[in-house]
This record gives C-alpha cells, sequence and structure tokens, in this order.
C-alpha cells in the first residue's frame, strides 16, 4: 500500500481507497487500468550495471520500448498475458519472461533480472511500491 494525493482535494490517502474519504473523489477511477512496470537493471558478470533495451509485448504487437532502469506506465483493461524481453548485447545477458499483467490484482510490477551464464534469468513479480512511488 502506497500514500498518493487525492488529484480533488490534495489529501493523503491509501492508493488502496475506492473513494477519498475527506471529499468523496472516485480514486479507482482516477488510475484504472494504469499499470507501473519497473525494470531493473541488470548486474553483469563483471559487477557493472548492464543498461539494456527492453521491449514489452501483446501477442505480436510491441506496446513498450525503453531501457533497463526505467518505469513503464502501461493500460491494461483486463488480466493480459504479456512477454516481456531484455535484449542481449554481443556477449549475451538477455532473457525473456512471460507473465500477466493484472489490474485488478495489482498496479505495480517489478522485473528483476538476475545474472545467468549467457541468459538473464527475469522474474516478473508484484510490488507495493516502486521506489519513487
Amino acid at each position: 500500500m502506497a500514500i498518493i494525493k487525492c488529484p480533488e482535494c490534495g489529501k493523503e490517502i491509501s492508493d488502496k481507497a475506492k473513494a477519498c474519504p475527506n471529499c468523496g473523489y472516485p480514486i479507482s477511477s482516477a488510475n484504472d487500468g494504469i499499470v507501473k512496470i519497473k525494470f531493473q537493471m541488470f548486474v553483469n558478470g563483471f559487477g557493472n550495471h548492464a543498461n539494456q533495451k527492453v521491449i514489452v509485448k501483446v501477442g505480436k504487437k510491441i506496446i513498450w520500448k525503453g531501457r533497463s532502469g526505467q518505469v513503464a506506465e502501461l493500460k491494461f483493461d483486463k488480466a493480459t498475458s504479456v512477454l516481456i524481453r531484455y535484449k542481449g548485447s554481443l556477449t549475451g545477458n538477455r532473457g525473456t519472461v512471460k507473465g500477466i499483467i493484472d489490474p485488478s490484482k495489482s498496479t505495480r510490477y517489478n522485473v528483476n533480472a538476475e545474472h545467468g551464464i549467457l541468459f538473464t534469468r527475469l522474474v516478473l513479480s508484484t510490488v507495493d511500491v516502486i521506489d519513487a512511488d
């Protein structure tokens, strides 16, 4: 659970609240379907942070392109199967994870990159807070 400001009155409230207890503004409709996904940076075998290219696909359609270390804000109307790929360099360090993004269960996800020999092992999980939330 994170504390956010009500868009209407500015009071601090829970991000899980359906409406602001102060003014009644409907909070859940203010950010319906918007999901944040943090793409963690990969630390390669030399101890360096690898800033890899990242893509998010739904089916064959790329819905987001960016780099590890970034946070994507995407809209999902329902539980959706996604494929997340860290693109490798000449030395490898690439990886893929398939998962379900469900805005009714969580609006914050994390992709953790774990070092492998030739591939990066990616893990998609829900989280309560993303860095500067």
